[in-house]
């Protein structure tokens, strides 16, 4: 991906601060233009752990970068491009609570939500809405009984920073990752629909700047700031790599996941125009801990279960649990997981979604504990079973791998299928030469499939399963987390790579 696209308009600056720092919190070098600007932006998105991962990230040390810039005599305001709630080992335990309480003791300032803030239902979010110290800002996210965003969120916030005013809007993700049960009570507006509806708000307050919230795609958040070009800053989430590019002339960031850094955009607005200056600062051991952020994840990571540190089984090869690999290709821990549904329910097959399976990173070979299961399946979803037809299960294999060659949550990892993909074929039809245990499927055939209730429920863009006779029904399904530690149970595992999704070029 190009990370610039094209500066059009001439009164736009934006200059890049494409350095490591040598030593942590060196103070900006003497009359450097952003020490000028009134704000200073830090930016998180797509932050699941509170704790520091693989040495990069923690929210206590993000809680010293900001106290620092405070004494350099910045004006930090944090902010947090939504999915944070959810999903982790701690989430699976504390449902968010311990992000938020980490967060406020970090000096969040403000947030919006992601599609993994509605993982635990309406009912928690609400909750976790209620303990945040920090403000909540999301325009398109409306809860049907007060007509109001959900949770008491504000749909915009104008705030002053020295001589700048600046107007925030908040917007969520809908096109993605929802479980269609939570439109019950909430009501999610298209974002180009809900902006058309709050920026005039936001214009007639003669704000000198506008800075969108958002949790959307990186399409999406382009073509926002195509549509509406008085957008200065889009601070997104949802991908989890660094993005720092220009649309029209708004400027779009997104800092990774986990907090392993922090994007820094200082903003000035001055009579030649707009000016933003952009670092991405990695969060790493050379930054302490702030003491009482510290102590609020100490506190939530003494109250883990000592259950999560037993012993469920053994696997003889690494499991790869990379978030890339499982959303663009075959994997073996995907292998594992849709296997142990298969063998625990008897279906003739069985799929999930690829981003239904977390971790991030390599397990090694030896023993796997509780907390290591949790880990890979933390959302707490039941195993069904349908019955459907070929056809059915065509078309959704189909789905599955339509959007490659982006990296989606929904490609399929498979058990008792094999199949190719023909990526010269449209998106809706790519899948090639399948097979149910060895035989050539059949169109007219009924097969019996397991699948994640995420994934019943038509999340991530599976709605094909719709009306289907359900064998096994959420209510009754075993949750996924068990299932894989009671297939662990069996004895050693070596999952392998075994050619069931062959991707042709």
């Amino acid at each position: 991906m190009t990370p610039f696209r094209g500066l059009r308009v001439a009164a736009v600056a934006l200059v890049v601060c494409a350095f490591v720092r040598p030593a942590f919190a060196q103070p900006d070098d003497h009359g450097a233009p952003r020490t000028l600007a009134p704000l200073t932006i830090l930016q998180l998105n797509d932050v699941y752990t509170t704790a520091p991962v693989d040495d990069r990230g923690g929210l206590a040390r993000i809680a010293t970068f900001k106290k620092t810039l405070v004494a350099e005599g910045r004006t930090p305001f944090l902010m947090l491009a939504g999915d944070f709630l959810s999903s982790s080992v701690e989430s699976t335990v504390f449902k968010g609570e311990q992000m938020v309480a980490a967060l406020n003791a970090a000096g969040l300032d403000m947030a919006t939500l992601g599609n993994h803030e509605f993982d635990f239902g309406v009912d928690v979010l609400l909750q976790r809405m209620r303990e945040a110290r920090f403000a909540w800002v999301v325009s398109n996210v409306v809860d049907r009984q007060t007509g109001r965003p959900v949770g008491g969120a504000s749909p915009y916030i104008v705030r002053s920073f020295g001589r700048l005013k600046v107007g925030f809007l908040g917007l969520c993700l809908i096109s993605e990752g929802l479980q269609p049960d939570r439109m019950d009570r909430l009501q999610f507006v298209d974002p180009p629909e809900a902006a058309s509806t709050y920026l005039p708000a936001l214009r007639a307050q003669q704000v000198d700047i506008i800075v969108v919230l958002s949790h959307l795609t990186f399409a999406e958040d382009r073509a926002l700031a195509d549509r509406f070009p008085d957008i200065d800053v889009i601070v997104g989430g949802h991908e989890h790599y660094p993005i720092a590019a220009i649309e029209n002339r708004t400027f779009i960031s997104k800092a990774g996941s986990d907090g392993k850094s922090v994007a820094r955009i200082d903003i000035d607005r001055r009579a030649a125009g707009v000016e933003r200056f952009y670092e991405l600062v990695p969060i790493t051991s050379a930054i302490p801990d702030e003491a009482s952020t510290a102590a609020v994840v100490a506190s939530f990571t003494a109250r883990l279960s000592k259950e999560l540190t037993i012993v469920v089984g053994r696997t003889e090869v690494a499991l790869d649990a990379a978030s890339h690999r499982l959303r663009t290709s075959e994997s073996n821990v995907g292998n594992l997981v849709a296997d142990a549904m298969r063998a625990s329910t008897g279906s003739d097959v069985a799929l999930l979604n690829g981003g239904g399976i977390r971790g991030d990173r390599v397990h090694p070979p030896g023993p796997v504990i509780r907390r290591d299961v949790i880990e890979f399946l933390p959302f707490g979803n039941a195993v069904c079973v349908i019955s459907v037809s070929g056809q059915i299960l065509l078309d959704a294999l189909n789905a599955g791998v339509s959007r490659l060659p982006a990296v989606a949550g929904r490609f399929p990892q498979v058990s008792g299928i094999s199949m190719r993909v023909d990526m010269r074929g449209p998106p809706s039809d790519r899948v090639r030469d399948v097979r149910v245990k060895g035989e050539r499927l059949d169109l007219r055939k009924t097969y019996t499939l397991a699948l994640p209730d995420f994934v019943l429920r038509g999340g991530d863009g599976y709605s094909m399963f719709a009306g289907e006779k359900v064998v096994v029904a959420p209510e009754v399904g075993e949750p996924m987390a068990l299932v894989l530690e009671k297939y662990l149970a069996r004895g050693p595992v070596s999952p392998a790579i075994e050619g069931r999704i062959t991707i042709a070029p």
